[in-house]
């Protein structure tokens, strides 16, 4: 199912929701990568949904169909409106790949200060996030990142992030190459609110209550692997590190994502109260 939802600020956003299939036994908020869209989960949208999870998203501000400048945000916090316009009724759980994977560690953080934001939700399940980068940026891009945020913050530059670097299936990639939702731009301001929630996460990681379920790739190239297997060996409550030796970055995307969806709905299941 597809609609049209407005985010507290006023933003459109493409919502999507794919209902399950029998008894609900679990509810996820699906949160994609960056420039993505939710397009690109129909396949992982309808294989959780047949295990009896329902699950629902939709595309950040600045990406998809949602509206918004292109590869950019004002405050990292914008993309809390756009969870909170979509979020599922408790007690629900989240799936967050790469830049999705931070912004939903960074949703719940604030609402595990502040409880009047909304619930937590039960569990995480994170591809890939974005807690370190590995792409090489151009080194004047480094350097240049805070002036250019003060002067031009919302100049979209290409993210240098290499397609192929993405996923082992070359007609996936061919794909998203060709997708004319696919956007390969990002604005100085959102990369300096990206390291910022990057170190607010990690400064605030003993804070977090709830399970979480690391997928990371064999041949990671996108985010920094060491990063994620620090992560998950000191998060503060139950944890997995699932490592998939034949994967890039983008795991839902490829080949063996039935197995790996096998694996997150076992775990989401595990933990949600409905299926009990």
């Amino acid at each position: 199912m597809n609609a049209t939802v407005r985010a507290a600020d006023g933003t459109a956003l493409h919502a999507r929701r794919w209902a399950a299939l029998g008894i609900e036994r679990a509810r996820v908020l699906l949160v994609h990568g960056l420039g993505e869209h939710l397009g690109r989960y129909e396949e992982t949208g309808a294989d959780l949904a047949s295990r009896g999870l329902r699950v629902q998203g939709c595309d950040l501000r600045g990406h998809g169909l949602s509206g918004g400048h292109r590869g950019h945000v004002e405050r990292w916090s914008d993309y809390h409106l756009d969870l909170d316009a979509v979020c599922p009724e408790p007690p629900f759980a989240v799936l967050g790949h790469s830049m999705g994977g931070l912004i939903a560690l960074d949703w719940t953080l604030a609402r595990l200060r502040n409880p009047s934001l909304g619930r937590t939700p039960c569990a995480l399940v994170l591809s890939g996030p974005l807690l370190g980068v590995a792409v090489q940026l151009p080194a004047w891009k480094r350097a240049a990142a805070g002036f250019l945020n003060r002067i031009a913050p919302r100049l979209q530059l290409a993210n240098e992030i290499p397609l192929p670097d993405l996923c082992t299936d070359a007609g996936v990639v061919a794909a998203f190459e060709a997708d004319p939702l696919r956007e390969g731009r990002s604005t100085p301001r959102w990369y300096v609110e990206m390291q910022a929630a990057r170190r607010r996460v990690r400064k605030g990681w003993a804070e977090f209550t709830m399970p979480a379920q690391f997928h990371l790739a064999g041949d990671e190239r996108i985010v920094d692997a060491a990063e994620i297997e620090e992560a998950a060996a000191t998060w503060p409550v139950a944890s997995d590190l699932l490592r998939w030796p034949d994967g890039r970055h983008e795991l839902l995307q490829e080949p063996f994502r039935a197995e790996l969806c096998a694996k997150i709905s076992q775990f989401l299941l595990a933990e949600s109260p409905l299926a009990s």
